[in-house]
C-alpha cells in the first residue's frame, strides 16, 4: 500500500528540486494568516512552564529550552521544552507540504534556507525572550543518582524564557556564584557530566555531533572546532540533554507497537546514520530507539513524532500509517544525501580554486591539463566532480586542438558526469578526426587511476568470419561491436570502420549515463 502523502506531493516533484529557495504563494498566504490571527491552539489544557535557552549568538530559530531541579539528594527532575510547531502547522496544509519537501533547514555561509519561513521560525515559533509566551511540548524526566529513569511525562505547555544564553555569555553566569541562575547552571553541568560518563562507559561516542540538528553546506569557522571553556561546557549540556530527550521519547514510541515508528539507525561509526521505520540501534550512541523530537523548527521528522504523541494523548486518530513513515524516512534520507553531496562539491570547488591559484603562483604560468593530474585522479577515484576552475581549463584546452595538453585525460572525461566535455571530445575524435581511432583506443586501454591499479578499459578482439571488438569497463563487458567480413573492402578500411563504430558506441554509452 502506498503512502497517502503521495496524494499531496508527487515523488517526481522531489526529484526536480531538492533545495528550495522560494516558498509557494500558498505557503506565504498561510504564514500571513497565522501572523494576523495567531496559532489556533487545540490543546485541552497547557501547563505554565519556565526555563532557559542556550544557542549560538546569532541563532534566531530557538526550538529547545531546558531546566533541572534537585528534588532530593538522590533525585533529579529534568525538563526539556520544545517549540510546539505541529500546533501551528496542520497536516497537509501548504506549510506542512513545504516542510515535507524540504525535510530540514539548510545552513549556508551567507544565509539559511529555512524549512519553515523565517517569519514563523524566527518569530512566534522561536522560544526567544521576545513575542511573549510560546506554545511548547514538554518532556519531564525523573532520574536517580544511578541515572536510571523512574518516570517520564509528556505534556502540552505554555513557555516563558527566563534567560536567553548564547554559548559564550553562558560562562558569565556559570562562573559567578551571585548570578540569578548559578545553581541551575551548575546542576545542568552535573547532569550533563554524568550522562556523558554513562555514554562513555557504554562505549558510545562522547562528543556526539548531531549534524541532523543543523545541516550545513559550508566549512564551519575555527571557533566551532576550538570553543572556549564556557562554550564547550554549554555545548556539552545541550548535546547531553537533547540525546536524553530523543532517546526517552524514542522509548515511549517503541513501547507501543500500534504506533507508527520512525527512528535513527546507525550500523557503524564508519557509516552515516539514517532514518528507519522500525525500532533500531544507534551504534554511535550505543542506544536503542533513538528518534528525533527536539528540533521541529528545522527538522520535519520531529514534527511527525510530535503529531503522533499528541494524537495519542488527545485520544485522536493517529495521523500516520506505516507506509507514510516509510515514505518520510526514505525522502528524508535521500534529501540529506543530496545536500551532503552538494556540500562536498562546493567544498571541492573552493579547495580546487585555491589549489589552482597556488600552483599558478608557484609555476609562474597558466596550468596545463597535466599539471592537474593529482586532482583529476583523486576526483575520479572518489566519484566526485572536478573543481569548476579545472573543468573550464580542460574545456579551453580541448577547443585549442593541442592534443598533448589534454588527450591523456580523455578517459576520465568519459567517466565524469560532465556532458559538455564528453560532447566536445566526441566532436574532436569523430568529426574533426584529430587523431587516429586506433591511437584513441590505445590511450583508453592504458588508463589507470593510480599506479599499480588495473586499467579502466580493456578490449577483446575477435576475427573469424566476423570482426568483433568487445569493450570491457571496470571488469564488465559494456559493448560488443561486430561486422561481417567483406573481402571486397580492404582490411585497413574494414578495421577503420569497425573502430569508428566502437568509439561511437563508447561515447553513446557514457553520454547516456
Amino acid at each position: 500500500m502506498k503512502s497517502r502523502l503521495t496524494n499531496h506531493v508527487s515523488p517526481e516533484a522531489f526529484q526536480q528540486s531538492y533545495i528550495r529557495t522560494e516558498y509557494s504563494p500558498y505557503t506565504r498566504n498561510q504564514v500571513q494568516r497565522i501572523l494576523r490571527t495567531w496559532i489556533d491552539d487545540q490543546a485541552i489544557s497547557r501547563e505554565e512552564v519556565e526555563a532557559i535557552t542556550i544557542d549560538g549568538i546569532n541563532s534566531l530559530d530557538l526550538d529547545d529550552a531546558i531546566w533541572v531541579e534537585r528534588a532530593r539528594d538522590w533525585w533529579y527532575c529534568v525538563w526539556i521544552h520544545i517549540s510546539d510547531v505541529s500546533e501551528a502547522i496542520p497536516l497537509y496544509s501548504p506549510l506542512d507540504l513545504e516542510a515535507l519537501h524540504r525535510t530540514t533547514s539548510i545552513y549556508r555561509k551567507d544565509h539559511i534556507l529555512d524549512m519553515i519561513p523565517p517569519e514563523l521560525s524566527n518569530g512566534p515559533l522561536s522560544l526567544d525572550i521576545y513575542w511573549g509566551k510560546k506554545l511548547t511540548y514538554s518532556l519531564q524526566i525523573d532520574i536517580d543518582n544511578q541515572w536510571q529513569i523512574w518516570n517520564t511525562r509528556l505534556f502540552e505547555s505554555r513557555f516563558t524564557n527566563l534567560r536567553r544564553y548564547d554559548y559564550e555569555s553562558f560562562w558569565e553566569d556559570f562562573s559567578n556564584p551571585d548570578s540569578e541562575h548559578f545553581q541551575t547552571l551548575q546542576l545542568l553541568k552535573e547532569v550533563s557530566d554524568k550522562l556523558r560518563a554513562r555514554r562513555l562507559l557504554s562505549w558510545g561516542i562522547l562528543h556526539f555531533n548531531d549534524d541532523n540538528r543543523r545541516l550545513s553546506i559550508w566549512d564551519k569557522t575555527p571557533w566551532m572546532y576550538h570553543p572556549s571553556q564556557g562554550a564547550s561546557i554549554s555545548h556539552d549540556i545541550i548535546e547531553s540533554l537533547m540525546v536524553l530527550g530523543n532517546t526517552t521519547v524514542g522509548n515511549v514510541v517503541a513501547s507501543d507497537a500500534s504506533l507508527p515508528q520512525l527512528f535513527k539507525r546507525h550500523d557503524s561509526v564508519w557509516e552515516a546514520s539514517f532514518y528507519y521505520h522500525k525500532p533500531a540501534f544507534h551504534h554511535g550512541l550505543q542506544v536503542s530507539n533513538y528518534t528525533h523530537f527536539t528540533s521541529p523548527i528545522r527538522r520535519y521528522v520531529d514534527i511527525v513524532i510530535h503529531r503522533i504523541l499528541k494524537a495519542l494523548q488527545r485520544w485522536e486518530d493517529i495521523p500516520y500509517r506505516e507506509e507514510d513513515m516509510k515514505f518520510i524516512a526514505e525522502h528524508s534520507n535521500n534529501t540529506r544525501w543530496k545536500v551532503e553531496n552538494l556540500w562536498r562539491q562546493i567544498d571541492i570547488d573552493t579547495r580546487g580554486q585555491l589549489y589552482y591559484q597556488k600552483q599558478e603562483a608557484r609555476l609562474g604560468r597558466a596550468l596545463e591539463v597535466y599539471d592537474m593530474k593529482p586532482y583529476i585522479r583523486n576526483t575520479t577515484e572518489s566519484s566526485l566532480k572536478l573543481p569548476k576552475v579545472m573543468r573550464d581549463a580542460i574545456k579551453e584546452k580541448i577547443q585549442t586542438w593541442k592534443l598533448g595538453n589534454w588527450i591523456w585525460s580523455a578517459w576520465v572525461i568519459l567517466v565524469w558526469q560532465e556532458r559538455e566535455l564528453k560532447e566536445l571530445i566526441r566532436k574532436c575524435i569523430l568529426e574533426d578526426q584529430v587523431m587516429r581511432y586506433q591511437k584513441f583506443l590505445s590511450i583508453l586501454e592504458q588508463t589507470r587511476i593510480l599506479r599499480g591499479q588495473d586499467a579502466l578499459f580493456s578490449f577483446e578482439y575477435h576475427d573469424w568470419d566476423t570482426s568483433s571488438i568487445s569493450v570491457i569497463f571496470r571488469w564488465q563487458k559494456i559493448i560488443e561491436v561486430s561486422s561481417w567480413r567483406d573481402d571486397t573492402i580492404p582490411p585497413i578500411q574494414r578495421s577503420h570502420k569497425l573502430r569508428r563504430e566502437v568509439i561511437e558506441r563508447i561515447f553513446d554509452y557514457f553520454l547516456s549515463l
